[in-house]
């Protein structure tokens, strides 16, 4: 096992702490550091103001990995979506004056040389009509969300031949689904069960096909946990990843699956994964 923020081999009581105390793997150092860090965080988090703190709760009611009070080297920020590239500040009056204007202007400035886009949303329209103005920021998200995909698949597509594929996470008491596959290009490894998309099928579609030709079993989709890229020498693999539950009994065929078992993050993370396995089971 090892620590997901510097790779450094973790032993079996500092993952069953740093998990029960910080939900992911971290090695002793790690766990010093980030303790720091939250501490830092709960500070920071008590000097945000209400309407800042009403939006974040609300984002991440709704699924989005938000940040209270994030430092981006130059500021902290109300609130930072780093997985949608944008920055959210909650103003109040103090920032009608010119001074405060073009200081929010150079701060505004610095974000954009990094690729975040910043929205500056005036305290009295979040205190007016909270769940109109969080409803339209989800929105923005998720355009932002679907432009940046698109921008990244576009530009991989230059340069490397892409490959789209689903796979999915079917969790029984505490315990998921491994299997191990019987031929190339991971003959050997394991991984979470899945396969590639068929031209003008959804994402969707091809997971539950997949399942279905792999493990003879109905899945039912719960939610799109996250995309993850792969690349090699010659391809990229963009590998859409379901949350699912199934229907039925498990059959394999003996040509494709060599082996299956269900096991724990922790007893995953001892096989030979294939593609972006590991990261999946650290997330």
């Amino acid at each position: 096992m090892v620590c997901s923020n510097c790779q450094n081999f973790v032993s079996d009581k500092e993952y069953n702490y740093s998990i029960d105390n910080f939900e992911k793997v971290l090695c002793r150092e790690c766990q010093g550091k980030y303790t720091n860090l939250k501490n830092k965080h709960t500070k920071r988090k008590k000097k945000s103001t209400p309407e800042a703190q009403k939006i974040y709760e609300i984002l991440l009611k709704n699924g989005f990995d938000a940040k209270l009070e994030q430092w981006d080297g130059f500021k902290h920020i109300d609130i930072a979506i780093p997985d949608y590239m944008v920055n959210i500040e909650i103003d109040g009056k103090q920032h009608q004056n010119n001074k405060q204007a073009l200081a929010d202007l150079k701060r505004t400035y610095y974000s954009f040389k990094k690729g975040y886009v910043t929205l500056r949303i005036p305290n009295e329209l979040v205190q007016e009509n909270i769940f109109e103005t969080a409803k339209y920021i989800m929105k923005f998200l998720k355009e932002s969300e679907s432009q940046l995909n698109k921008e990244l698949e576009d530009g991989l597509s230059l340069m490397k031949k892409q490959i789209k594929a689903v796979s999915a996470i079917i969790e029984n008491n505490h315990k998921i689904l491994l299997i191990q596959r019987a031929k190339d290009p991971w003959k050997g490894m394991w991984g979470t069960p899945g396969g590639k998309i068929e031209k003008g099928e959804s994402e969707t579609d091809a997971i539950i096909r997949e399942i279905s030709e792999e493990l003879s079993v109905k899945f039912i989709p719960i939610k799109e946990i996250k995309k993850y890229y792969y690349e090699d020498e010659n391809h990229v693999c963009v590998t859409t990843v379901f949350l699912g539950k199934i229907e039925g009994n498990i059959k394999t065929k003996e040509d494709e699956i060599a082996d299956l078992k269900w096991l724990s993050p922790k007893e995953a993370l001892d096989l030979p994964l294939a593609s972006t396995n590991k990261q999946r089971l650290l997330a």
